[in-house]
């Protein structure tokens, strides 16, 4: 299991890396570093991290054992999955977020749902 500080770490580094020298907004920076710590955590196979940002409406619909193995399974195919292109659009405690992965199999996302519970914001998508 990666650490969390592991995780923000890429995230941070990747939101900067990203910005211009005035930088995103503040509303889009954190919904698009947890989203890259989301998709670090498939990187690395971390299933508790990944399953610490879905929203608990989703704990409550997707199946923990079956997201745990598919988290997992996606660290061992050691292809990785980067975000990028990330495209924030915030409204309230929802944001639908664009991006692009390094791969193939999972491709691009327009307008995935996220939600802010307690500080973070989490995947919604189910």
């Amino acid at each position: 299991m990666a650490p969390r500080s592991a995780l923000l770490g890429l995230a941070l580094f990747a939101v900067a890396s990203c910005s211009g020298s005035e930088g995103p907004p503040v509303a889009a920076t954190k919904p698009a570093i947890d989203l890259i710590e989301y998709t670090a955590a498939f990187r690395l196979g971390s299933a508790d991290s990944a399953w610490n940002l879905v929203s608990s409406r989703c704990k409550g619909i997707v199946d923990e054992a079956e997201y745990r193995a598919t988290v997992t399974a996606a660290g061992e195919r050691g292809t990785g999955l980067i975000a990028s292109n990330i495209s924030v659009d915030v409204d309230g405690d929802t944001a639908l977020i664009d991006y692009d992965t390094n791969d193939p199999v999972v491709g691009s996302y327009v307008d995935q749902p996220w939600t802010l519970e307690d500080g973070r914001w989490r995947w919604d998508a189910c």
